[in-house]
């Protein structure tokens, strides 16, 4: 049960921690971490840096007036209530970075309590509110990326709670959204706003017939009008291009929004206005792509989604995917399903097949290694066979080239190691057919970190410049925590993929080895899978 800090219920009607029954009645509602640019206006008063517009907003959200004295946020910022603070019931307060700017910006909307000391980050943190006895009242990790709302990573949005009187699970993303408005709403509150329409596919690499598209999909049970909305680029520039008036996304359903008109018989003359072509294009080396909501005066609304793509191949597109961790992805797909339920992710030949990334003694970081399988029916170079100086990569916190002129046949395996090459191979009694590449620059990550095996494409040549494209064949990002096997962080296994897994990026494709040090070398021995070429 939490501790008492308030005042006792009395004559003065102020409410015991106590008498709530271990249910605190404060909750953080609303958190401006990532505020927009100074105006002008601002700037010429002193207020030249974003962050001194942030604040976080408190919520009463019991029936009787609470006395905050004592209180303290204890990590994220820092910040001491005294003088017997007190908030009444639905009454907010705000904690701000610097008083003056947020006057400046925002006048007197709401009760600010006071200056809080540091910086929220943008990359998102932990903030906690604790009372005298360092129990904890109220706690939230935000974070930066989806599924937490993407308009407040420096569209200048906040993250409000979406019914604070609900007691919502603060680390959930689900109970959050962008404010209705840039700049948030200190003080007042939000509507739950309106949104879930998400970028399904799209397809940035074609030659005719084929046009560069973006498809979404609602996955509502209502329609959606999405007129008016936007589609960009470049989320710092989120209104190039606004869809038509009247366009509308059925219930779980699709629409797709072509980018040029070369299906069209007037070749790129006056393109019509339901050609996101008319504003930007998606680049087949790779960019960012993201809707926005906006109402009908064109004015934004908050929401938004959207993501980053690498190098895609020719008739390829990048699809969304949700794994088994409810992590929301976007491979290259196995095949084009515009307007309709994607195919699914992509399955490749050549897979990341085994990871040791935190070896059981304490820094012997040269035990660690990363392992490479074709499972696929036909040799794979590594290396363009058109021109050999290209060849594949594999990226992580380094970067690293494979040598020139190397081939995987069918069900072999090839590592990448920490350590020299041959020190490893002796160290671990590898037979000399097994290649082995290295040494890596640079650790693994005990923490985890995505690791991406790439090929070259076909290269791009202008009269400007060359520029080698490298398409991903395979991807994961492991991590330390539950759901991923908790004996590969530093127990002395590794990460094995099983070998019938079609996707890497998923926790469920992988299991600690049964042996220490892992099985560096060894192919999966019970492959039944069958890869698409």
């Amino acid at each position: 049960m939490i501790k008492p800090t308030f005042i006792g219920l009395t004559m003065t009607g102020l409410l015991s921690l106590a008498s709530m029954h271990g249910q605190s009645p404060l909750t953080i509602s609303e958190i401006m971490y990532n505020p927009a640019e100074p105006s002008e206006a601002e700037g010429k008063d002193g207020f030249d840096d974003a962050d001194e517009f942030e604040f976080i907003e408190l919520m009463n959200v019991s029936d009787q007036v609470v006395n905050l004295d004592t209180l303290a946020f204890t990590k994220g910022i820092d910040y001491t209530f005294s003088s017997e603070f007190i908030l009444k019931p639905d009454e907010r307060c705000v904690l701000v970075r610097n008083r003056g700017g947020f006057q400046k910006r925002y006048g007197n909307v709401a009760r600010v309590a006071g200056n809080y000391d540091g910086s929220l980050k943008n990359g998102g943190e932990k903030v906690t509110l604790s009372d005298a006895d360092k129990e904890v009242l109220a706690t939230v990790s935000y974070k930066d990326d989806h599924p937490w709302p993407q308009g407040a990573d420096g569209a200048g949005f906040s993250i409000v709670q979406k019914a604070p009187k609900a007691n919502n699970a603060l680390n959930l993303a689900k109970s959050w959204q962008a404010s209705n408005a840039i700049g948030g709403s200190p003080g007042k509150g939000d509507q739950i706003s309106e949104g879930g329409i998400v970028i399904n596919e799209i397809l940035a690499h074609t030659d005719l017939p084929n046009v560069d598209a973006i498809e979404l999909y609602n996955p509502t049970d209502k329609d959606i009008d999405v007129g008016g909305w936007f589609l960009t680029d470049d989320f710092d520039e989120p209104k190039k291009y606004p869809i038509v008036s009247g366009s509308k996304v059925p219930a779980g359903g699709y629409l797709v929004v072509k980018g040029d008109n070369d299906d069209l018989p007037d070749n790129n003359t006056d393109l019509p206005a339901d050609r996101y072509a008319r504003a930007f294009s998606l680049s087949s080396h790779g960019e960012e792509v993201h809707l926005f909501a906006a109402n009908a005066k064109g004015t934004l609304t908050g929401y938004s989604h959207g993501f980053s793509f690498k190098a895609t191949q020719n008739g390829v597109s990048v699809g969304r995917h949700v794994n088994s961790a409810n992590k929301e992805q976007f491979p290259m797909q196995r095949s084009m399903t515009l307007g309709q339920a994607n195919a699914g992710p992509a399955v490749p030949e050549v897979v990341i097949s085994e990871i040791h990334y935190h070896p059981f003694a304490e820094n012997d970081e040269e035990e660690e290694f990363v392992e490479i399988w074709n499972r696929g029916k036909r040799s794979i170079p590594l290396y363009d066979p058109k021109m050999p100086a290209n060849t594949w990569q594999l990226s992580g916190a380094k970067l690293f080239n494979f040598p020139s002129n190397q081939t995987l046949k069918t069900n072999e395996v090839a590592l990448v190691t920490r350590t020299d090459p041959a020190t490893f191979r002796r160290r671990n009694k590898i037979p000399e057919s097994v290649k082995i590449f290295g040494p890596l620059d640079g650790a693994l990550s005990n923490k985890g970190e995505r690791l991406t095996l790439l090929r070259p494409d076909t290269p791009d040549v202008t009269s400007e410049e060359t520029v080698v494209p490298m398409l991903r064949v395979d991807s994961v990002h492991y991590n330390d925590k539950d759901p991923w096997p908790e004996d590969a962080d530093g127990i002395g296994a590794s990460l094995e993929r099983l070998p019938e897994a079609d996707y890497s990026d998923d926790p469920k494709s992988w299991k600690s080895s049964s042996k220490d040090k892992g099985t560096p070398g060894a192919a999966p021995k019970s492959s039944t899978a069958s890869p698409a070429h």
